[in-house]
């Protein structure tokens, strides 16, 4: 089957493209002392992939008119319902699917997108991409597409799903218990607590995470792992980085999120850069 692609606006600028990582070799620990602790908050997949499930609903119980309503404006200025309901006859597994979840996500201001899997009765998967923009305060649909499974799916506790991905990279003083940044921002004073939280997509059970703090030479002033004991996806992850006996030095620093887990067939790494100062 060929990649079919609902007529799409183009993408808006500010979307990043999943990375590789790169490793890092710890060479040496710093004289400062530092307390670091990890945890992760089992997060709602948000309102973005609510929205996409919704109006895969609405395509699945065959009210098409109402789901060709739920798109965004941009969306119907270049697509006709016509085009739209043809579309949904020529791939049944949109009106027909069993279920639906999403893996990943990515959102930069009022434009995103989630992945994830789709499946018919009879269990044949398929990834499906589903781009959204918000309107009024509400997100909108503006482009579905469906592929066949490649080499960079892979089978594990979840069934067929997407290589693990880290987004949203974020530095803060702290975490409010309900996920959310407190002070977020990438230049710290030598004397702030500094926590760095992110997504994995898909998290299985006895994944290892190390987090670690790099100077601008490379070197590791501390770096500490963990091994998760629940799955799940769209999990939220953070660690923090605290001094204890005294302030750290001027400069730029790398923290770095890296995941491991015999599924995965190689490390998953995230980055974010911060400022000392």
């Amino acid at each position: 089957m060929d990649q079919p692609t609902m007529p799409t606006p183009p993408m808006p600028a500010g979307l990043e493209p999943k990375k590789k990582g790169r490793a890092k070799k710890i060479v040496g620990i710093g004289l400062l002392i530092f307390v670091a602790f990890f945890a992760f908050i089992w997060m709602a997949t948000g309102k973005i992939s609510e929205a996409a499930k919704t109006h895969l609903e609405l395509i699945k119980s065959g009210d098409l008119p109402a789901a060709y309503a739920d798109t965004s404006e941009g969306f119907k200025d270049i697509t006709s319902f016509e085009e739209y309901e043809n579309f949904i006859i020529e791939f049944a597994v949109l009106e027909k699917h069993e279920s639906v979840s999403f893996s990943y996500r990515n959102i930069h201001n009022s434009e995103g997108y989630v992945e994830g899997t789709i499946k018919e009765p009879d269990g044949t998967a398929y990834p499906i991409r589903v781009d959204l923009i918000k309107e009024n305060g509400e997100w909108k649909v503006f482009g579905i597409s469906l592929e066949e499974f490649d080499e960079e799916y892979v089978e594990d506790d979840f069934g067929f799903t997407e290589i693990p991905t880290i987004y949203q990279l974020k530095s803060s003083v702290d975490l409010a218990e309900d996920g959310s940044l407190i002070d977020e921002k990438d230049v710290f004073s030598p004397d702030e607590r500094i926590t760095l939280s992110g997504y994995i997509s898909i998290l299985p059970k006895g994944t290892t995470m190390v987090g670690t703090m790099y100077d601008s030479e490379d070197n590791a002033y501390y770096s500490t792992a963990v091994e998760f004991e629940q799955s799940g996806s769209d999990a939220q992850f953070y660690f923090f980085v605290d001094p204890t006996t005294g302030d750290l030095e001027p400069g730029n620093y790398m923290l770095e999120a890296m995941f491991e887990h015999e599924s995965f067939g190689e490390a998953i790494f995230g980055f974010h850069f911060i400022t000392v100062e």
